[in-house]
């Protein structure tokens, strides 16, 4: 479907093409939609596919700015977007570059922002926000400093400096004290992995009670990476590793890293595979040549969701993921 058309009206909008779909994408979509992705309906037909998004209670961003004019607050908006853009990357969903224009992103009633974003492989191309950055000058909510960093940095698609640049000033109390928030922060989730670590030193301390029941089971999933295609004669023969704990590191250095990567392009601890609350997150712990995920390279120390069904590269070599129950 790399072709579609777009029709509007005033309380619905309907997007058609004709193509394939990719699959998991879909699954994405309509199993595991994020808050800021709008949802739609889906109809198909002799290799067609409609979606229809329900706009009642939406406003579009660019109607929004060019009623409320210079009492808009760009900061806010665009700190809205950036989080409803990065919200929709961590679940592997990239909203079409020609999606993201000021009549076809919206706000909801407390103006948080909702994208479109359709099961089609795309890129976020260099740049892919500009469009609606430039929107929101007209708010005279920038200054022209502020105004070159961010052109700057959504140009090279850095939302994470992005919105640290716009976010707004840390508590009086963390001024007082010294401390930015960020580094506090950073010293909350260290003191809270000093707490879990130091916990499971004194765990075999404990008495095991064999007949405490487990766990509701699907809070607990394994996960499986192979070398060869899940259901093939290659996985059987290739290399396989079952995820049965909460943080599992790949890499080149076999002394603290459980699954070896024997390819000089990976890192000593390339990346890692986090298990919480039934589900599979990934992240790239900045290796130098990066960490593909169905096709779309990672942002650096960032965790996505896994899906049940993945294909994962890390420098040359290709494993496939697999999640089960």
């Amino acid at each position: 479907m790399p072709d579609f058309q777009v029709r509007r009206t005033r309380n619905e909008l309907v997007i058609s093409g004709c193509g394939s779909l990719d699959p998991y994408l879909l699954t994405r979509l309509l199993r595991h939609r994020p808050p800021s992705v709008l949802p739609f309906s889906l109809v198909t037909a002799d290799g067609c596919a409609t979606f229809y998004f329900d706009l009642h209670g939406f406003e579009s961003l660019g109607g929004y700015v060019y009623a409320k004019g210079k009492q808009a607050s760009g900061k806010a908006l665009l700190n809205a977007l950036l989080s409803a853009v990065r919200e929709a990357e961590s679940a592997l969903l990239w909203p079409h570059p020609d999606l993201l224009v000021p009549g076809l992103v919206f706000l909801d009633s407390r103006h948080s922002v909702r994208i479109i974003a359709l099961p089609l492989p795309v890129q976020m191309k260099p740049g892919a926000l500009m469009t609606l950055f430039d929107a929101l000058l007209p708010t005279d909510d920038f200054s022209p400093e502020m105004q070159a960093k961010l052109s700057s940095l959504l140009q090279a698609n850095d939302y994470e400096q992005a919105a640290s640049l716009i976010a707004s000033p840390p508590p009086a109390d963390m001024v007082r004290h010294g401390i930015s928030a960020l580094i506090r922060t950073r010293l909350l989730a260290w003191q809270d992995k000093i707490r879990v670590k130091t916990a499971a030193l004194f765990r075999g301390s404990r008495e095991l009670d064999i007949t405490a029941p487990l766990d509701d089971v699907a809070a607990m999933p394994i996960g499986i990476i192979s070398e060869g295609l899940p259901g093939t004669k290659d996985e059987e023969l290739g290399e396989k590793a079952f995820i049965l704990v909460d943080e599992f590191l790949l890499g080149r250095d076999s002394r603290k890293v459980d699954f070896f990567l024997d390819d000089e392009r990976c890192g000593r601890i390339h990346a890692r595979i986090l298990r919480r609350r039934g589900l599979f997150f990934l992240e790239d712990l900045g290796s130098k040549n990066g960490t593909v995920l169905d096709g779309h390279r990672l942002a650096k120390y960032r965790e996505v969701i896994l899906p049940d069904q993945a294909k994962l590269q890390f420098g040359n070599l290709v494993y496939f993921f697999t999640r089960e129950i």
